[in-house]
Protein backbone atom coordinates (compact mmCIF):
# COMPACT_ATOMS: atom_id res chain seq x y z
CA UNK A 1 0.00 0.00 0.00
CA UNK A 2 1.46 3.40 -0.93
CA UNK A 3 2.47 5.76 1.86
CA UNK A 4 -0.02 8.53 2.48
CA UNK A 5 1.11 12.12 2.07
CA UNK A 6 0.86 14.08 5.30
CA UNK A 7 -1.32 17.18 5.48
CA UNK A 8 -1.13 19.90 8.13
CA UNK A 9 -4.45 21.58 8.93
CA UNK A 10 -4.74 24.69 11.05
CA UNK A 11 -8.17 25.79 12.21
CA UNK A 12 -8.93 28.88 14.26
CA UNK A 13 -11.51 28.85 17.02
CA UNK A 14 -13.49 31.36 14.95
CA UNK A 15 -13.70 28.69 12.26
CA UNK A 16 -11.22 29.58 9.51
CA UNK A 17 -9.11 26.74 8.13
CA UNK A 18 -5.93 26.36 6.13
CA UNK A 19 -4.45 23.04 5.07
CA UNK A 20 -1.47 22.02 2.99
CA UNK A 21 0.66 18.96 2.31
CA UNK A 22 4.03 18.61 4.06
CA UNK A 23 7.00 16.34 3.39
CA UNK A 24 6.85 14.87 6.89
CA UNK A 25 5.36 15.35 10.34
CA UNK A 26 8.66 15.66 12.15
CA UNK A 27 9.30 18.35 14.75
CA UNK A 28 11.16 20.79 12.47
CA UNK A 29 8.51 20.61 9.73
CA UNK A 30 5.54 20.95 12.08
CA UNK A 31 7.07 23.82 14.05
CA UNK A 32 7.93 25.67 10.83
CA UNK A 33 4.44 25.13 9.40
CA UNK A 34 2.73 26.35 12.56
CA UNK A 35 5.06 29.29 13.17
CA UNK A 36 4.68 30.53 9.58
CA UNK A 37 0.88 30.34 9.59
CA UNK A 38 -0.29 31.15 13.13
CA UNK A 39 -0.27 34.59 14.75
CA UNK A 40 2.23 34.95 17.59
CA UNK A 41 -0.48 36.13 20.04
CA UNK A 42 -2.34 32.82 19.65
CA UNK A 43 -2.70 29.73 21.80
CA UNK A 44 -1.90 26.43 20.10
CA UNK A 45 -4.01 23.34 20.80
CA UNK A 46 -2.79 19.90 19.69
CA UNK A 47 -2.82 16.28 20.65
CA UNK A 48 0.24 14.91 22.43
CA UNK A 49 2.21 13.94 19.32
CA UNK A 50 5.85 14.29 20.38
CA UNK A 51 6.78 16.53 17.44
CA UNK A 52 4.67 19.36 18.92
CA UNK A 53 6.86 19.52 22.05
CA UNK A 54 8.18 23.03 22.61
CA UNK A 55 5.92 24.80 20.10
CA UNK A 56 4.33 26.90 22.85
CA UNK A 57 7.52 28.95 23.30
CA UNK A 58 6.75 30.76 20.03
CA UNK A 59 3.21 31.81 21.03
CA UNK A 60 1.90 34.19 23.68
CA UNK A 61 -0.95 31.83 24.61
CA UNK A 62 1.34 28.83 24.92
CA UNK A 63 0.73 25.24 23.91
CA UNK A 64 -2.11 23.16 25.33
CA UNK A 65 -2.69 19.47 24.67
CA UNK A 66 -5.24 16.72 24.99
CA UNK A 67 -4.20 13.13 25.55
CA UNK A 68 -6.29 10.96 23.23
CA UNK A 69 -4.49 7.77 24.30
CA UNK A 70 -5.92 8.34 27.79
CA UNK A 71 -9.43 8.98 26.34
CA UNK A 72 -9.05 12.71 26.97
CA UNK A 73 -10.79 14.76 24.28
CA UNK A 74 -11.64 18.03 26.03
CA UNK A 75 -9.88 19.66 28.95
CA UNK A 76 -11.13 22.49 31.16
CA UNK A 77 -10.72 25.84 29.46
CA UNK A 78 -12.21 24.54 26.20
CA UNK A 79 -8.95 22.84 25.24
CA UNK A 80 -9.63 20.35 22.42
CA UNK A 81 -8.71 19.40 18.87
CA UNK A 82 -12.27 18.57 17.81
CA UNK A 83 -12.44 21.41 15.28
CA UNK A 84 -9.41 20.33 13.29
CA UNK A 85 -10.50 16.70 13.50
CA UNK A 86 -13.84 17.73 12.01
CA UNK A 87 -11.98 19.46 9.17
CA UNK A 88 -9.97 16.29 8.46
CA UNK A 89 -13.18 14.28 8.50
CA UNK A 90 -14.64 16.54 5.79
CA UNK A 91 -11.45 16.30 3.71
CA UNK A 92 -11.26 12.49 3.99
CA UNK A 93 -14.96 12.05 3.15
CA UNK A 94 -14.47 14.21 0.08
CA UNK A 95 -11.54 12.13 -1.07
CA UNK A 96 -13.08 8.70 -0.50
CA UNK A 97 -16.66 9.61 -1.38
CA UNK A 98 -16.27 11.96 -4.33
CA UNK A 99 -12.77 12.05 -5.75
CA UNK A 100 -11.66 8.47 -4.79
CA UNK A 101 -8.00 9.20 -5.53
CA UNK A 102 -5.93 12.37 -5.34
CA UNK A 103 -2.42 12.55 -6.75
CA UNK A 104 0.29 14.24 -4.71
CA UNK A 105 0.74 16.67 -7.60
CA UNK A 106 -2.74 18.14 -7.04
CA UNK A 107 -3.17 17.57 -3.30
CA UNK A 108 -2.48 21.23 -2.47
CA UNK A 109 -5.34 22.28 -4.76
CA UNK A 110 -7.73 19.87 -3.08
CA UNK A 111 -6.65 21.14 0.34
CA UNK A 112 -7.38 24.68 -0.86
CA UNK A 113 -10.79 23.63 -2.16
CA UNK A 114 -11.78 21.98 1.10
CA UNK A 115 -10.49 24.94 3.10
CA UNK A 116 -12.69 27.19 0.95
CA UNK A 117 -15.67 24.92 1.57
CA UNK A 118 -14.95 24.88 5.31
CA UNK A 119 -14.45 28.65 5.52
CA UNK A 120 -17.65 29.35 3.58
CA UNK A 121 -19.89 26.72 5.22
CA UNK A 122 -22.07 29.32 6.96
CA UNK A 123 -22.33 31.54 3.88
CA UNK A 124 -25.21 31.71 1.45
CA UNK A 125 -24.89 30.31 -2.06
CA UNK A 126 -24.62 33.87 -3.38
CA UNK A 127 -21.83 34.75 -0.93
CA UNK A 128 -19.93 31.59 -1.90
CA UNK A 129 -20.31 32.30 -5.61
CA UNK A 130 -19.12 35.90 -5.20
CA UNK A 131 -16.13 34.81 -3.10
CA UNK A 132 -15.22 32.22 -5.71
CA UNK A 133 -15.44 34.75 -8.54
CA UNK A 134 -13.42 37.31 -6.57
CA UNK A 135 -10.67 34.74 -6.04
CA UNK A 136 -10.34 34.19 -9.80
CA UNK A 137 -9.90 37.84 -10.70
CA UNK A 138 -6.66 38.40 -12.59
CA UNK A 139 -5.90 34.67 -12.81
CA UNK A 140 -5.92 32.43 -15.82
CA UNK A 141 -5.62 28.66 -15.75
CA UNK A 142 -4.81 26.91 -18.98
CA UNK A 143 -4.70 23.17 -19.52
CA UNK A 144 -0.96 23.13 -20.25
CA UNK A 145 -0.15 24.76 -16.87
CA UNK A 146 -2.50 22.44 -15.05
CA UNK A 147 -0.81 19.36 -16.51
CA UNK A 148 2.76 20.61 -15.92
Amino acid sequence: MPRKTQVVALVTRSGKARAFPVKNTGKAQLHRSIEENVRKDSSVYTDRWQAYTGIGKAFAGGHHTVNHSMSQYVRPGNIHTNTVESYFSLLKRGITGTFHHISNQHLDGYCNEFSFRWNMKKSTDQERALALLAATQGKRLVYKQMMA
